[in-house]
């Protein structure tokens, strides 16, 4: 039987704000992100400006070596994935306190919408989540037609010149979900409507979940949105504004082979967030808990029979300039746990792992645990926040406190290659961990 995943801790890959901070924050981001639905930041000062492109992308892992496995749901399962989103934006800097982040410095605004930031995101409850006049709200991840609804512009002066390491999307906490998972045996857990159980925090259905078609149903999370770091941070310059920044083109080579590093003018900024659906449903059959916490479905069937887990908007974002290539390089981490600990003993794991690239930079990376070969709950992991180079031409993947998620890790060149790296997963150390790199691909 597929277990569930467990609870979020302080130390899980989850490192949001709360739905009150959230809310306070709102009043704010009005002013500094302007006042009309059709993004960009509002600005109104005379003199030179230029705009940096959001690019929403969805774009499930193709290889098929990170595909169902028992219990852990497909892209091609997921039939809509929908979040009312308040805001997107740029900051140039957050204060972090454990999985909580405030205090956000320096504003430049990709989209917003201003009924639901100026009523507060409150108005949307588990109750009325699926009413037809809050659709104007919610963006579909699963439909291109959705994503083009936040794929805006913001635009930047001299006054907002500088440094931004941070991306942040702000959301109602009810989402809207359609699709089922397979169980691995024949059976199939479905997404069902129902009524919101604010005591237990989960939909209740009526319907039996273990029979399609799925329908639309309400999952309720327990924040107001996330931030997703630049790993290289996203400089504007006065030579942004003028058009004349330049940088460096080695795609060219001599007669002999060598590079030629030229400089040319630099292209326009963009910022791609992109989400991967593969793996992002659990499902299990019955009602679970361990030493850990009770299961977290959001929503559950009948007598416990059927249950879903939704997680958070899990997207990467990558900075980039228009005509320079984006590349992901996508790696499987697999093993079972040994040790002492009787609830671990035996468990398998899987864990992906993606890097993207510009050139031979690294600009951005994400890890994301997905449902065991066996069935077994996902263990999640921190936000990649620093990725450092060690010896031997290593990477060093780490935290927000620099504790390390991914040690000594060697990129490899082609796929279904494969080496070992240190994993650390919440408290839980795995050293020497097989790894695959299961695809490689371009991403524009």
């Amino acid at each position: 039987m597929p277990l569930p995943t467990t609870h979020s801790s302080s130390t899980s890959r989850s490192s949001r704000h709360s739905a009150l901070a959230c809310a306070c924050l709102a009043a704010s981001l009005m002013s500094c992100l302007g006042t009309n639905d059709s993004g960009g930041s509002g600005k109104t000062a005379a003199g030179k400006s230029a705009i940096i492109n959001l690019i929403p992308v969805m774009e499930p892992t193709q290889n098929r070596a990170l595909a169902r496995r028992v219990g852990g749901g497909t892209a091609e399962g997921l039939e809509s994935f929908q979040v009312a989103i308040e805001a997107v934006f740029m900051a140039r800097d957050i204060t972090i306190t454990g999985s909580a982040w405030s205090n956000p410095q320096g504003f430049l605004g990709f989209y917003r919408a201003e009924d639901l930031m100026t009523e507060g995101h409150n108005v949307i409850t588990g109750a009325n989540a699926l009413d037809a006049a809050n659709d104007r709200f919610y963006v579909d991840f699963m439909t291109a037609a959705g994503r083009e609804r936040i794929a805006n512009t913001a635009t930047y002066t001299e006054a907002e010149l500088g440094e931004y390491n941070f991306v942040i999307v702000n959301w109602a906490q009810p989402f809207r979900v359609r699709g089922s998972v397979d169980l691995g045996d024949g059976r199939k857990v479905y997404t069902k409507a129902g009524s919101y159980d604010a005591a237990r925090g989960a939909t209740v259905t009526a319907s039996d979940m273990l029979t399609g078609p799925a329908e639309t149903s309400v999952a309720v999370k327990n924040n107001g949105g996330a931030w997703f770091r630049l790993l290289r941070p996203l400089v504007l310059t006065a030579a942004d504004l003028d058009t004349t920044k330049l940088v460096h083109d080695t795609t060219r080579l001599d007669s002999a082979g060598h590079v030629v590093d030229t400089l040319v003018p630099a292209g326009r900024l963009n910022v791609m967030l992109v989400y991967n659906p593969e793996g992002f449903l659990t499902a299990w059959d019955t009602a679970y808990a361990s030493a850990e916490g009770p299961s977290n479905a959001e929503i559950t069937g009948p007598g416990g029979i059927g249950n879903i887990h939704v997680p958070y908007l899990d997207a990467t974002v990558v900075p980039f300039r228009t005509g320079e290539e984006v590349w992901r390089e996508t790696y499987l981490f697999t093993g079972l746990f040994t040790g002492a600990d009787p609830e671990r003993a035996g468990y398998g794991f899987r864990t992906r792992f993606e890097l993207y690239t510009v050139g031979d930079n690294v600009v951005a990376a994400s890890i994301r645990g997905l449902v065991g070969a066996a069935g077994e709950a996902p263990l999640e992991s921190n936000n990649v926040f620093f990725v450092e180079y060690g010896a031997a031409g290593t990477l060093e993947i780490q935290s927000h406190d620099h504790s390390s998620l991914i040690g000594g890790f060697h990129r490899l060149a082609a796929p279904s290659s494969a080496g070992v790296a240190d994993l650390t997963l919440g408290h839980i150390h795995i050293s020497a961990c097989a790894f695959t790199l299961v695809e490689k691909r371009k991403m524009n």
